[in-house]
């Protein structure tokens, strides 16, 4: 009887804050957490219609939304604004992109270059079809925030639709460049711009490379390049020259194992001749040049070309 009424008496307390909090105002840290704000049912958001306590949690805790990547730190929007910005993309998103634009404009005047406020601001430009207005807010905006990340993809889509697919290859190679996250989709980007452009966009990629010897990725990036253009050879001169002096044929067996998963003839002659230069490189180990040499003939074999390894 003691132990039931001792199960009952514990109950009892642990379902005591669960009652005081359904009672009362609710404590939610917003943006700063040196900043505590009371969230009170039924009172309104300063500015606004929307009551407290019916904003999501996710706004109230002044978290960005899911989309928006930067290059750094972001202040936090308090609660007013989050509950605009909200807005305004519900608007966006409800077919009334000139109103959410308006709302977005004057929330920008409010607190100007805030990452979160320019990407939906450029999101909705671009969704109105004013791409040149896309160009200008980010090449504004984005040296300001010293945020290369900002709005990578909407400036990248919006050079390419103005067609001006080199400056559309140079967006994504600074996003490249300060995120090794996003060099796939960087990448995949170029060699979808690159026939629109071919000298202009492998020339911003050589300059890239030129700028920053040692990014191995980027090398490898223009030689994937080279490589898908039919110039396998060039593309060989660039990752030797990208090799440090210890580790000789590394780069290139990298990229023999990336460019053979594309399965075009363009990509097996790059990997080909990525593997015969490592054969025929005395500054590589033994077992290296082996490799290459093995791998060669099999390649050439698996294509039904004997005479191609010879």
């Amino acid at each position: 009887m003691k132990t039931f009424r001792g199960a009952l008496a514990l109950l009892a307390f642990l379902a005591l804050p669960v009652a005081c909090a359904a009672a009362a105002p609710h404590t939610f840290v917003v943006g700063d957490t040196s900043v505590v704000r009371v969230i009170a049912p039924g009172r309104m958001l300063p500015g606004t219609n929307v009551p407290e306590d019916e904003l999501p949690l996710r706004m109230r805790l002044g978290m960005p939304p899911p989309s928006a990547r930067t290059q750094r730190p972001v202040p936090p929007l308090d609660v007013a604004h989050m509950a605009r910005l909200r807005r305004a993309a519900d608007l966006r998103t409800g077919g009334l992109p000139a109103q959410s634009l308006d709302s977005l404009l004057a929330l920008d005047r409010e607190v100007p270059h805030h990452p979160w406020i320019v990407r939906e601001l450029v999101t909705t430009q671009a969704l109105m079809g004013d791409d040149r207005g896309v160009v200008e807010r980010l090449r504004r905006e984005r040296p300001v925030t010293r945020d290369s990340l900002l709005g990578s993809a909407e400036l990248e889509g919006a050079l390419e639709r103005l067609g001006r697919p080199r400056e559309a290859a140079e967006a994504a190679l600074e996003t490249w460049i300060v995120s090794a996250f996003d060099a796939a989709w960087a990448r995949a980007t170029i060699v979808h711009l690159a026939p629109l452009d071919p000298r202009g966009v492998t020339d911003a990629m050589r300059a890239a490379c030129a700028a920053r010897p040692g990014r191995a990725d980027l090398a490898l990036g223009l030689a994937w390049l080279l490589g898908r253009q039919g110039q396998a050879a060039e593309a060989v001169h660039v990752l030797e020259h990208a090799e440090p002096a210890v580790g000789r044929g590394a780069l290139r067996r990298a990229f023999v194992d990336d460019v053979l998963a594309g399965g075009t003839p363009t990509d097996s002659a790059a990997a080909f001749e990525a593997l015969v230069s490592v054969a025929a490189d005395t500054a590589c180990i033994p077992n290296a040049r082996f490799d290459g040499a093995r791998r060669a003939l099999a390649l050439a074999s698996a294509r039904g070309r004997p005479g191609y390894g010879a």
